[in-house]
């Protein structure tokens, strides 16, 4: 983009609020700062308000161009996905990027854990065995539903856990914006 003239901007949301935010500009230097202020970025854990940080978000983008969107969507899915395509209304280009820890995504094939939820701390000790197949099925179609649901409101969707890494997906996604 930077090669095009164009001048990217950052935010980075924590807890319903603006964390961290680069305004548009231009030039080699800003999309270093961009990378450099992504690779020292270190989200936390816990209750905040997804939704909230996300129209902050969405009203920062004045001018067209590129959204580029990470989320668990494990907090309220459907507001976020209705913030998304507002902004894809407002005429940008929005790509949303799921990230899941690889347990959220498939449990592991045998043994006895204890889950903790992230945000509420509520625990649950299971056997995983009796559960594998049944989650592993819902948590497949919950995913394709996001998948479907976003292509079919022109946002560029990939789902992906945390063991994967991110310049790919990336690549693969802006090859798919042009």
């Amino acid at each position: 983009s930077v090669r095009q003239g164009d001048a990217p901007s950052l935010t980075l949301l924590e807890k319903g609020n603006i964390g961290q935010a680069l305004p548009p500009r231009t030039g080699g230097g800003h999309l270093s700062a961009i990378c450099t202020t992504l690779a020292r970025w270190e989200c936390h854990d816990g209750p905040g308000d997804t939704l909230k940080g996300l129209v902050k978000a969405r009203d920062l983008c004045r001018s067209r161009g590129f959204v580029l969107y990470l989320s668990d969507f494990l907090e309220d899915e459907e507001g976020q996905l209705k913030i998304l395509n507002e902004v894809r209304a407002q005429g940008h280009d929005v790509l949303a990027v799921q990230i899941l820890d690889p347990f959220e995504a498939d449990l592991p094939e045998s043994g006895d854990f204890e889950f903790i939820d992230s945000e509420s701390g509520e625990r649950i000790k299971t056997s995983v065995e009796s559960e594998r197949a049944d989650y592993k099925k819902r948590v497949d179609e919950w995913r394709q539903g996001l998948a479907q649901i976003c292509g079919q409101s022109g946002i560029l969707w990939e789902s992906v856990t945390t063991d994967e890494a991110m310049v790919p997906v990336l690549r693969r996604l802006l090859s798919r914006a042009t």
